[in-house]
This record gives structure tokens, sequence and C-alpha cells, in this order.
């Protein structure tokens, strides 16, 4: 079986308490419960969300470059190339980066 992969746009829910009883696979930092790429809840439950990695490379990111911590520059760094691997490999080239569509 092969690896899912949705291109709705999805919201992941904000509290935490809901973020904790997904596995932490489903996350690009799973020590934290931040930055979800996995779909948490509904029927397409478990599958790669190329809306979340986009929204994961564009936040990580943004605070990349607003924080000055060393340690957390390092942290927004590699869960921005994390988010870049999955996305180059699931979704580039089946997903537009402007318009959120399938091509």
């Amino acid at each position: 079986m092969g690896v899912r992969v949705s291109f709705k746009r999805y919201k992941p829910p904000r509290r935490i308490t809901l973020r904790r009883k997904a596995p932490k696979s489903y996350f690009l930092d799973p020590k934290n419960y931040d930055f979800p790429y996995k779909i948490l809840s509904g029927p397409d439950k478990g599958a790669i969300s190329c809306d979340l990695l986009r929204k994961a490379i564009a936040l990580a990111g943004l605070h990349y470059h607003r924080t000055r911590s060393p340690a957390k520059r390092r942290r927004f760094k590699s869960i921005q190339n994390k988010a870049r691997r999955l996305y180059k490999r699931y979704c580039e080239g089946k997903f537009s980066w402007k318009r959120g569509r399938k091509r």
C-alpha cells in the first residue's frame, strides 16, 4: 500500500489536547507537537497534506528569521528542511504552489 497524499486545504486543530491524541509521527517537531504535516482527523486521517507542508515551510522560515536564539534558529531551519524534503518527494509537480489546487 502506497503513501496517501491529500491535495485539499486543511486547517489543523490549534488546541494542544487534540494534537496530543495524534501520533507523534504526524508532526515535523514531535517533541512539541508543532508543525503537523499529516491530517489529524476526518476521512483522510493519516494522509500527508501538501497544504500543511507548504504552511510549515513558510511558517518555519518566518520564525527562523524572527528569532535571535541560535538553538531556536537551528530548530526552525531543520523543520523547514524536513518540510521541503517531504514536499519535494510527495507533492512537487502534482500541486500548484500559488493556487493551492491540482494542476
